[in-house]
């Protein structure tokens, strides 16, 4: 009996199949990239590393990362200057040799090379640098079902060597000084029954191109003005649940890049006050009914006179 075999040309269309379905995965998936400009550095040197989102195919809403770097880094500062990421879940945060960070892009991203954020690190010791993604890193798509998306990545290593000589920190503590303040932003007022128990709260962000946002300050005041001392200023972070919940006050908020730049944006109330309802307009119209009546009070003395 003779045994089965495939024909020699469905056996290759078998294979074609096999590959076109494995490189139309990869396509799908979207990638973290660890960027570095360089694969050598010398001890005590500054190492930017940017943390990219490529994403053809997909449009990615929300990021849950974790990063580890090896012992002979140091991480010296983080910036989210540029970032595609509007609202920060979780900042980054360092334990150990692993930053953990995630965050949100209203309406999602898709294309190349979306910067997340930029890590600058310091070569601590000669050896070869190691970073890395962990598995546990999670992006998910931007289809209001909150489907997790394919994701691969990447090690990063590189080399750090000793220097014949010192090498020298720059005394700046950004290579390019910032001295533009943050984007322009409006903040929003909205109330969620899942969030500050459906009382209004206000969503805000902006991005820094330079050194990236330090933070935020809020003010609400019953009334317009032109200079807000910084006592007046709370630091807090967005949401904000609103001391006025009846939405009669001008908001302030302030923000700050980590070079201490600044721009306040303000946002008029949504139910302003009647002019009868102010305290310093009846004031204003009892001081003129006053003065009218001491006028023609004056006027009647002078004709009596007369």
């Amino acid at each position: 009996m003779k045994k089965f075999q495939i024909p020699y040309f469905i056996f290759h269309i078998l294979v074609l199949f096999a590959l076109i379905l494995f490189f139309t995965q990869q396509a799908l998936a979207a990638e973290l990239d660890l960027f570095a400009s360089k694969q050598e550095f010398f001890q005590g040197e500054s190492i930017p590393i940017k943390v990219f989102l490529n994403t053809d195919n997909e449009s990615i809403n929300t990021i849950e990362v974790k990063i580890s770097y090896s012992k002979n880094l140091m991480l010296k500062n983080w910036s989210d200057g540029n970032s595609i990421i509007s609202f920060w879940v979780e900042k980054p945060n360092v334990e150990g040799e692993i930053i953990s960070f995630s965050g949100i892009i209203p309406g999602g991203y898709q294309g190349k090379e979306g910067l997340i954020l930029t890590l600058d690190f310091e070569a601590d010791n000669e050896g070869k640098g190691l970073i890395t993604i962990l598995n546990s890193a999670r992006l998910f798509l931007n289809d209001s079902l909150g489907t997790k998306a394919e994701l691969i990545f990447k090690d990063l290593e590189f080399n750090i060597s000793r220097p014949s000589e010192p090498f020298k920190i720059p005394d700046s503590k950004f290579q390019i000084p910032d001295t533009e303040p943050p984007e322009s932003f409006k903040p929003e007022i909205t109330a969620d029954p899942a969030i500050f128990d459906g009382k209004w709260f206000l969503v805000f962000a902006t991005q820094d191109k330079g050194s990236g946002i330090d933070g935020y300050a809020i003010h609400e005041s019953p009334r317009i003005k032109t200079r807000i001392s910084t006592n007046e200023l709370m630091e807090d972070e967005s949401p904000y649940l609103l001391k006025d919940q009846n939405l009669r006050s001008y908001i302030y908020v302030k923000a700050v890049d980590k070079a201490g730049n600044e721009r306040i944006a303000m946002l008029e109330p949504r139910y302003p006050f009647k002019w009868y309802e102010r305290w310093e307009n009846w004031f204003i119209i009892l001081i003129g009914f006053f003065i009218i009546c001491a006028f023609v009070r004056l006027r009647l003395k002078s004709k009596i006179k007369k």
